[in-house]
């Protein structure tokens, strides 16, 4: 484990130094939009819905060979921001080699009896907020992986990054998956009331959020937390950089409520204790079979913000360039299973695609076979297996 206080100038600069032509860490291409595109629409909080997009990078390498996928999240607070405001990070990215993407989320919580958000109804705004969110970045990242031929990108091993709620939302999409408990707060619960208004808050979970999603090869959290750090237990684990300071007044680096530190009087009523980054790398240590797989920068300071923006993202981007580096190296693997048992394939938005009995290694087979390109969940009674692009990616 690498646990990192960017104090002394000279190590910087011995540092920066050091990583210059390194791939995927050295900006060496040109980065460009593709485009904006809409990638789903989703019901809000009041009952409206709200078409969602999705915003693309790319360098300027070709599309002959497939490149690394990275996407982003913004803050806000669940309750402001855009989407564009990772426009920064995504060229950055980008240039280094790696397909970008911004993937926009419903905002948005009731409020309390006089007072708008960040006062909030009751404990339950923020965890279904967050839901929502977790649900949007996997349906634009749904988008992503379908589209995997035409936009060249390796979907073999993706990241995931944000900043401030999109880095909560991130660290709950990587964490979270179909063994981890629904929490009570997304599920139907008593309508909201607000003066004249009245808020439905009906049940959240679909029938594709009980599908395994497969897990980043990366998550990059600047200034986030967990609301639920008991999904931290639910192996293996990706490569994971966190970064804080460690006097943040919105996001406690250690276990605090939301806004902990935000001079507004009982603002913090009904916001959750989360689980920041000092606290998170004591968590997660004791579960990694590989300490170098965790790197958490902490900075002095009380700044809900990164300190030095460059310097920062260079660590990031050195921290997770073996994935981008290991998706151009691996192969398919078969398990030895020789027995037959029953197993059904469903596409990663939720549809069933194929379904027999054989032993398991001869499913696989046949999905190579008749699905080269594009994501898929194969279930058999023992375990969940997910295939993409024609690489085996892992077993639960």
């Amino acid at each position: 484990m690498q646990r990192t206080a960017p104090i002394l100038a000279a190590l910087l600069i011995c540092w920066t130094t050091s990583v210059q032509g390194q791939p995927f860490v050295t900006r060496s291409f040109v980065a460009d939009t593709i485009g904006t595109f809409f990638h789903s629409k989703a019901r809000r909080h009041d009952g409206t819905d709200v078409d969602l997009r999705v915003r693309i990078w790319e360098p300027n390498t070709g599309r002959a060979a497939r490149r690394p996928l990275i996407v982003f999240v913004h803050g806000g607070g669940f309750i402001s921001g855009s989407f564009t405001e990772m426009d920064p990070f995504c060229r950055m990215w980008s240039q280094r080699g790696y397909v970008a993407a911004t993937i926009e989320y419903r905002l948005g919580m009731v409020g309390g009896p006089l007072l708008d958000p960040p006062y909030l109804f009751d404990q339950h705004e923020v965890p279904r907020a967050a839901w929502r969110a977790v649900q949007d970045v996997r349906h634009g990242l749904r988008y992503l992986f379908e589209r995997s031929t035409e936009l060249a990108i390796d979907t073999t091993n993706y990241l995931v990054a944000g900043a401030s709620a999109g880095a909560i939302t991130v660290l709950h999409h990587t964490f979270w998956d179909s063994r981890s408990a629904i929490p009570p707060s997304v599920r139907a619960i008593p309508d909201a009331q607000r003066m004249s208004v009245r808020y439905s808050r009906p049940d959240l979970i679909s029938s594709i959020d009980t599908l395994p999603f497969p897990r980043p090869c990366a998550v990059v959290s600047y200034f986030g937390a967990m609301i639920y750090p008991e999904w931290l237990g639910h192996g293996p684990f990706p490569r994971v950089f966190l970064y804080h300071q460690n006097g943040d007044i919105v996001v406690g680096c250690g276990r605090q409520k939301g806004l902990w530190g935000v001079p507004l009087p009982g603002v913090t009523e009904h916001w959750p204790t989360m689980v920041g980054s000092c606290a998170l790398e004591t968590d997660l240590r004791p579960t990694l079979d590989d300490p170098e797989a965790l790197r958490v920068v902490i900075q002095p300071g009380i700044g809900h913000e990164l300190h030095d923006v460059r310097t920062v993202d260079s660590l990031a981007a050195q921290h997770c360039a073996p994935c981008a580096i290991m998706a151009t190296e691996v192969s398919v693997a078969q398990p030895a299973d020789d027995f037959s048992v029953d197993w059904h394939l469903f596409s990663i938005t939720g549809h069933s695609v194929d379904q027999g009995s054989s032993p398991a290694a001869t499913a696989i087979l046949r999905v190579l076979d008749r699905h080269p390109s594009g994501l898929f969940i194969l279930r058999t009674p023992r375990e969940t297996m997910f295939i993409m692009d024609g690489v085996l990616l892992g077993r639960r």
